[in-house]
């Protein structure tokens, strides 16, 4: 679990401009483990981390891993994603996401949020080379700008707004054409960022669906920055998700 640590400066510490500095402080996330404890994700959804499912089939909350508290919840009928405990790399647990009998998601809580720089453990879930459906892993529901899709019947995206790039396990970065993923039914580390179209803060953040489409997923973890990070703390994170996930 994170644990909070609150960082703080004396009064007078410091001085520029001739002036002495005020008394203040912050508080950031300190992550036991990982490589990136000091980035502060805007959420962290893992699998792996006990207590954090509550249900199996369906799931009704997955808690946001991070210190932000934006869990993230069941709250449509006809959405049932589902724990699978044992499918995952390696034999780790994954939540199911699937088109068939109804809308899977999981409605991110907690305060507005903006999701610049994403990271997922996942793959396709599909027996061909081929996205099912239009839809995502993380996207909020207010249209395509800073949010993205997949291309029906395809390794790649929808060609509407593209993500401004995406590196999968720690390849090439491909920030044109279609930024083809292909194999996406194989399980992959995909580092995406999207384009900077509607950044602003939103409240309605979904796992599983992007502007209200979902294809058929399986997830391992998502860590989710508000700003792109460096390239050494990319590479680490990349790294920590390769390693934990035996990739």
């Amino acid at each position: 679990e994170p644990t909070t640590v609150t960082i703080a400066i004396a009064a007078n510490a410091a001085a520029a401009g001739g002036e002495n500095s005020a008394a203040s402080s912050k508080e950031i996330g300190y992550y036991r483990g990982a490589s990136f404890n000091s980035l502060n994700p805007v959420v962290w959804f893992d699998t792996s981390q006990p207590g954090s499912i509550t249900g199996t089939n369906p799931v009704t909350e997955w808690k946001d891993k991070s210190i932000n508290g934006r869990h993230a919840t069941k709250t449509a009928n006809n959405s049932a994603p589902k724990l699978n405990a044992t499918s995952g790399p390696n034999g780790g647990a994954v939540v199911e996401i699937r088109r068939s009998g109804g809308d899977d998601f999981l409605a991110v809580g907690g305060a507005p949020m903006k999701a610049k720089e994403h990271y997922y453990v996942f793959r396709a879930s599909n027996p061909i080379d081929r996205f099912n459906y239009y839809g995502g892993v993380l996207g909020h529901t207010s249209g395509r700008g800073s949010n993205y899709l997949w291309q029906h019947n395809q390794p790649y995206f929808h060609s509407n707004q593209y993500p401004e790039s995406v590196k999968k396990n720690g390849g090439a970065l491909v920030n044109s054409g279609n930024r083809n993923i292909s194999p996406v039914n194989t399980w992959m580390v995909l580092r995406l960022t999207v384009n900077n179209n509607s950044l602003a803060p939103k409240s309605n953040y979904r796992i599983g669906e992007c502007d209200n489409y979902n294809a058929d997923v399986d997830i391992g973890e998502i860590v989710a920055f508000d700003s792109v990070i460096s390239d050494q703390k990319r590479a680490e994170m990349e790294g920590y998700l390769a390693h934990r996930w035996g990739m």
